[in-house]
């Protein structure tokens, strides 16, 4: 049989060898490509694997930056509070000796605890809230008026200098958020006002809702057990803490004096 006109040549007829090997040799080059696909994307892995670790140790070196910086400034402040503590109490002590062991007038915001200790008793003090407390006959009272229980337990009240050591001591050994140093600071105020001018009920009353009493010396253990050492009471009925002034002993509270500044100093040296 002749071929048509204008049909071209007859096509080869390709066997079954050429076939498989036509497409054995189509797949070596898919798996070569896919060869070369694999370690392209191995080599970004790395360099995106290289680029992490990079930012993470950059993060960590400014991390650490920062801490030392704040660890520092808190070293400096602490450094700049126990001078200012130091000089505070160095001044006190020359002053006293200078007027034979006692001191004009009574702490003020400029003490120990500059900005911490105003208000440390002024919510104690009779009319603070709206005047002050009158009696029938208008006149300002001696004192304020107590239940007879808390009168009866006042008459026991008494003082002890091993008591109050050991709540000195407890005080001093509390370091978290500065709550003993903050404590010894307030009870200095107290014990000093108290000492300098007995006569005032103001000093010797100390409300239990005051905000300064609650944070600085209820929350703190041993500060309590220290107003029992040099005689206060609790009377539940009024919501006080009070030294009757016949159990007021002023060369038993110069000397618990000195140990409470004694204990801040030691406190603040050790911060």
């Amino acid at each position: 049989m002749s071929a048509l006109p204008g049909a071209g040549p007859p096509k080869k007829k390709i066997t079954l060898e050429e076939l498989k090997a036509r497409i054995a040799a189509r797949r070596a080059e898919r798996e070569e490509i896919e060869k070369k696909d694999d370690v392209n994307r191995e080599k970004l892995r790395r360099e995106s694997g290289k680029s992490i670790i990079k930012t993470n140790e950059e993060l960590q070196r400014l991390a650490r930056q920062r801490e030392f910086a704040a660890m520092k400034k808190e070293k400096e402040a602490q450094k700049a509070e126990r001078e200012r503590l130091r000089l505070e109490i160095a001044k006190d002590k020359a002053e006293r000796a200078s007027r034979g062991g006692y001191l004009p007038g009574r702490l003020d915001p400029e003490g120990y605890n500059p900005s911490g200790l105003q208000g440390a008793y002024g919510a104690s003090v009779p009319g603070a809230a709206g005047g002050e407390e009158t009696g029938e006959g208008g006149g300002k009272k001696e004192e304020l008026n107590l239940s007879k229980s808390a009168a009866e337990e006042m008459a026991a009240g008494s003082t002890s200098m091993e008591a109050a050591d050991k709540a000195i001591g407890l005080m001093k050994r509390q370091r978290i958020a500065d709550a003993g140093g903050m404590a010894l600071k307030t009870l200095i105020a107290y014990v000093k006002n108290i000492a300098e001018t007995p006569a005032e009920e103001k000093f010797r009353s100390i409300n239990v809702e005051n905000k300064a009493f609650k944070s600085r010396v209820a929350t703190v253990v041993g500060g309590t057990g220290f107003l029992k050492a040099v005689g206060f009471v609790k009377d539940d009925v009024e919501g006080r803490w009070f030294l009757a002034p016949e159990n007021v002993d002023v060369a038993f509270l110069g000397e618990v004096k000195a140990k409470l500044e004694a204990a801040l100093m030691e406190y603040a040296s050790t911060i």
